[in-house]
């Protein structure tokens, strides 16, 4: 054989060995890329799954929370209407109570002479420290009596 020939066989020899290389290389390399983009869908997977459940919490969330402040702002606009309720109530109360007492008043000055004008007595003072403290006090009991006593006053 000559030189040439055996020249020609080893660089065939050595073409095979780069071309097999490569091709393991090639096939490695492509395992090696199914192998991550398969760990990347299913972390991608997980991460949407994770993301999925926390914006349907939220959403949840939101929704009890709507909920609660609807309860509340009943509840504030109920216990306003009661307090305003109330309050008119205590006005009328005393309103009544000093016209009632003024009349009153002038009935009785006008036999003795003296001018009628409205005094505070222990009845009014009581429906009057009731008021301001809040307590309906007379205006709860309802109804007063002909003599203009309140009627859950104690006598």
């Amino acid at each position: 054989m000559s030189i040439y020939a055996k020249g020609v066989a080893v660089l065939l020899a050595i073409l095979a060995l780069v071309a097999f290389g490569w091709r393991e290389h090639h096939q490695g390399y492509v395992a090696g890329q199914a192998e991550v983009q398969a760990r990347w869908d299913k972390q991608t997977a997980a991460i949407d799954t994770a993301a999925t459940a926390a914006i349907q919490q939220a959403a949840s969330d939101a929704l009890a929370n709507t909920r609660a402040a609807s309860v509340a702002a009943d509840t504030a606009a109920q216990h306003q209407a009661e307090q305003a309720d109330f309050k008119k109530a205590i006005i009328k109360r005393v309103s009544e109570y000093a016209e009632r007492q003024t009349t009153e008043g002038s009935a009785a000055a006008g036999a003795a002479g003296a001018s009628g004008v409205c005094q505070l007595d222990a009845d009014g003072l009581r429906i009057w420290n009731d008021a301001n403290a809040g307590r309906a006090g007379g205006a709860a009991a309802g109804a007063s009596d002909d003599s203009g006593k309140s009627a859950g006053a104690v006598q």
